[in-house]
């Protein structure tokens, strides 16, 4: 997600860092920061992991945070949707990340009234579906930056509702989204022109067709991620290499951690961790940049 490079912003995140390691904040030491007279200077507030954080944490920063332009909830895991509530009253926000949090689609819902968000990453937000998406996309018309990675339930849906409604969409993270099929990608190609990074690892429908639109269509994208896409053929990515800045391809199948196997199949809760390591170790050696050759 973007990053505002203000002094102020750093040394706010610096000094909440030191002050607590920032993962044992809970809602009374934030609500006690907020109150001090630099709250309204804030521009950027990274709560990463602060597992502590509540609703009720949100609700202060509404209060005090009227300039906040970045914010980061990352695994604040009692985040749920009242607190979003609150998110849609900092008008000034433009960024946030909800990813790990028990969002739901009424939450996302909720976040489509706020209308000036550019960048919004739900990644590992078990909860939403593409009711969600659709419904916050409707409502976002600006948004440049989505990040949905590691929701295996997502399909086609939310690509045709991005490809409607955020034609201004510069980077799209769906990797581990195995329901994801060429057709999606192709009506995203066709109308998504400013598309400049694109993560489609794990999405193991794929084909070459869909280097094909994206050649076709989207001549800005620089970033091409597509790990464990076993049916992109080694000599289409290879094609694809000389055209994109900075690629990373394998043909390997979908780690065991992803949760699904190569079909796209739900794996069972218990896996040997043996073979856990193997697989990522097989992983890694599969992997090429646009600068190495395809092995």
């Amino acid at each position: 997600m973007g990053r505002l490079k203000s002094r102020t912003s750093y040394s706010i995140r610096f000094s909440l860092l030191q002050k607590e390691r920032i993962f044992r904040i809970g809602d009374m030491g934030l609500k006690q920061f907020l109150d001090g007279p630099a709250s309204t200077k804030i521009r950027e507030l990274n709560l990463s992991n602060c597992i502590h954080l509540g609703d009720a944490s949100i609700a202060k920063l509404s209060e005090c945070c009227s300039n906040l332009n970045y914010l980061s909830l990352r695994n604040c895991e009692h985040l749920t949707d009242l607190g979003v509530e609150f998110i849609v009253n900092i008008f000034s926000l433009v960024s946030v990340d909800l990813s790990g949090t028990d969002i739901s689609n009424e939450g996302l819902m909720t976040l489509s009234r706020h209308k000036k968000l550019k960048e919004l990453s739900l990644s590992e937000c078990d909860k939403i579906t593409d009711i969600g998406i659709q419904a916050f996309c409707k409502g976002s018309l600006i948004l440049e930056h989505l990040d949905v990675s590691y929701c295996p339930q997502l399909s086609d849906e939310i690509i045709k509702a991005l490809a409607i409604y955020c034609i201004n969409l510069t980077s799209l993270s769906i990797a581990c989204c195995p329901k994801i099929t060429d057709s999606a990608l192709e009506m995203l190609s066709a109308k998504c022109y400013y598309l400049h990074i694109l993560d489609v690892s794990g999405c193991i429908l794929l084909t070459d067709q869909m280097l094909v639109n994206l050649q076709m269509g989207c001549k800005q994208l620089r970033i091409l991620k597509m790990l464990y896409c076993r049916l992109i053929s080694k000599e289409a990515a290879k094609r694809m290499s000389s055209i994109v800045q900075q690629q990373a391809y394998s043909a390997t199948d979908p780690p065991l951690w992803f949760g699904y196997d190569c079909e796209g199949k739900p794996l069972p809760e218990q896996q040997d961790i043996t073979q856990l390591k193997n697989s990522e170790s097989m992983a890694k050696e599969s992997t090429y940049s646009s600068e190495e050759e395809a092995v």
